[in-house]
Parts: structure tokens; sequence; C-alpha cells
């Protein structure tokens, strides 16, 4: 266990730490375990985890939590670690390559990516590294500086960091940021319609989310998202052949159209084939690489899900 289970914020013992609202969560290159604290307005760092023995011989699992960035007030304010402020982070992803000392974080009320370098696992300085350094909500591609978002909620990195995959959750789409040849930082709008809400597979634009949240990547470099509102798990492929991304729906099923013309998807619960399964306002999803399945966090439901080999099961 890992936080005393109070709201509040304590740096301690891993039993006896206090969150408030953690949200998303990553494992760095040196083993640390890095936490969105979202109404802590701050990045926590768990330390390595050891096993150390009592006198009976009973083994307990010891570890230490503590501040990696932000003062604890909300704000918008570059710098070093201590003074930096952000404003309700939702996630954080960083490479497991050593040679990669960075992390990213998507600052959820402030609209903008930050990244956060690191020595050694110590997090030292804050910058803001795409969207707008005011703060301002919108829809705009190109550099990474001058790009805007609309509540990042979700992002994930590639195993190499030359990409990274932004939920932009009320812009109802999915970003991109990468390199160009001057390699300098861009971003770009790989699926969904930027403001259009729905529930639609397909290439690029005419894909609809609603509320995207939740993001990883697959063993092949695929997307996972996890479609809040709609109550399904979305996987993006790139098409080579259109030199597209692709969208489809793994789990979730959609609804009728409403009387503003908006499809939704239809939560619930139900365990069984992919097709037929249901869920239940997916906050978050990660790829299992060793088990080579899709565990889902099931947020209305208060369960963990599983999506292996076609089949949903319930994990705990």
């Amino acid at each position: 266990q890992i936080g005393c289970g109070a709201e509040g914020h304590s740096d301690d013992r891993i039993a006896a730490a206090a969150f408030n609202g953690p949200h998303g969560l990553c494992v760095g290159p040196t083993g640390y375990v890095y936490v969105a604290d979202a109404y802590n307005q701050c990045l926590r760092r768990v330390s390595k985890l050891r096993v150390e023995e009592e006198t009976e011989g009973v083994g307990i699992v010891m570890g230490e939590v503590d501040t990696a960035a932000g003062s604890g007030e909300k704000g918008m304010v570059d710098g070093p670690v201590r003074t930096a402020k952000f404003c309700y982070p939702h996630d954080i992803t960083a490479s497991l390559d050593a040679t990669l000392p960075v992390l990213f974080a998507c600052d959820f009320d402030n609209n903008c990516i930050r990244r956060i370098f690191t020595h050694e696992g110590e997090c030292e300085t804050v910058t803001t590294f795409a969207g707008s350094q005011l703060g301002s909500s919108g829809h705009k591609d190109g550099r990474a500086s001058d790009a805007l978002f609309n509540h990042p909620g979700g992002i994930a990195m590639s195993d190499g960091g030359e990409a990274l995959f932004v939920a932009d959750t009320y812009n109802q789409c999915i970003r991109m940021l990468y390199r160009d040849e001057e390699s300098v930082w861009q971003v770009s709008t790989i699926a969904g319609s930027p403001g259009e809400k729905g529930f639609a597979d397909g290439f690029g634009d005419a894909a609809r989310f609603n509320d995207p949240t939740g993001i990883c990547l697959t063993d092949q470099d695929e997307v996972l998202v996890a479609d809040f509102s709609n109550s399904a798990i979305r996987l993006l492929s790139f098409n080579s052949t259109t030199s597209r991304w692709q969208v489809t729906s793994l789990v979730g099923k959609k609804g009728e159209m409403d009387k503003n013309g908006l499809i939704k998807g239809v939560g619930g619960y139900k365990d069984g084939p992919a097709s037929e399964a249901l869920i239940n306002r997916p906050h978050g999803v990660c790829f299992d690489h060793r088990g080579k399945r899709i565990v889902i966090a099931d947020c209305f439901n208060n369960r963990l899900r599983v999506l292996s080999g076609g089949i949903v099961s319930t994990l705990i």
C-alpha cells in the first residue's frame, strides 16, 4: 500500500504518506515512481521499494514518498522545482531510457505540457514545453511553443523518447508531439475533430471521441485511449499506406443518437467477449508488456478490468 488513505499532503514512509487526488503515474528510468498529485498541485516521487524482514521473518515492503516538483500552490510558474507551480496536473510520463533524464506532465487547468529535467532521479527544473505560457485554452497545431491545448488529461512517451502522445480531453482529440527535420518540436492532431464530441471510428479527423483521458502505447507502438464519456477503449494504429492514424474501438458500445444529434457510448458492467463487454467511464489504461494484455481503470465501476485475447474480465 502506498498512501495512508486519508486526504492530505505529507511526505513520509509509503504507508503513512498522504495524497490528494492522485491521477496519473509512471516509472522513471532509475526505478522511481512519479505521481501526478492533482489536488495537491504537485508531482510526488516514490522511492525504489525494498523488502525488509521483521524478527519473525515476515517481509515488509518499505519505501518513502517525497514531493518531486511543485510548491503546493495553484499557479503557472516555471523554474526550480520547489518554487514551480502547477494547476491540477493530471498525468505524467517518462522514458525508460536512462539517457533521457526528463519527465513530461499534463498540466490540466494550465492547458499545457510541462517538462521536468531530472538528475539521477531528482527533479531539478520545470519548464513549459508545449502550449500557452499564459494558460490559455484552444486548439492550434504547429511549433510546440505556439500550440494550444484544452485541458490535456493524458500523456505517453514512445520508448525512444522521439514522440509524445496527448489525450487533449476538452478538444476531443489526440495530439502527437515530434521533432521535425530541424529538431524543432511540433504538435499535430492525429485523430478526432477539435471540439466535436461523438463516437466514431475511422481515419484521422473522421474519428470522434468524448472526453479522452488515459493514454498509453502498446509493444507495437499503437496508441490506446480511455475514451471516458464514451465508456470505451480506443486503438490508434498508423496506416503506412495512407500515412494517417486509424481509430478502432476495442471495447465499448454505441448508444442511440440523442436529441442534439450526439452519439455516445453505453456504460455498464459486463465481462465476456470484447464486442459484448461493458465498462463505465474508464479513466486510465495501460499495456502489460509481460502479460501482453490491456489493463483498464474502470472508474464508475470501481474495478480494474483486463482485456486479453479478445475477452474482458474483472481483475479486482
